[in-house]
């Protein structure tokens, strides 16, 4: 139960950054829109070939069968 109430209020904080986490989008795009001609290899528009996943979890404490399964 702890376990469930810790993953409850995690995914709560991480649903109220969301209009933070859009605005920084926006602005960043407007930066960017207004660079120029500046060519930075962040910023150039490719096709998407693979992509990574950013696993993150603890080792300790009474997660332990949450973090076992996450990374199943």
């Amino acid at each position: 139960m702890v376990a469930a109430a810790r993953l409850r209020r995690a995914q709560e904080k991480a649903n109220a950054s969301r209009p933070y986490t859009e605005k920084i989008r926006q602005v960043l795009k407007h930066v960017a829109a207004g660079a120029g001609d500046a060519v930075h290899p962040l910023l150039v528009v490719r096709d998407v070939n693979k992509t990574g996943y950013l696993v993150l979890s603890s080792d300790k404490g009474l997660a332990g069968a949450y973090a076992s399964n996450l990374f199943k």
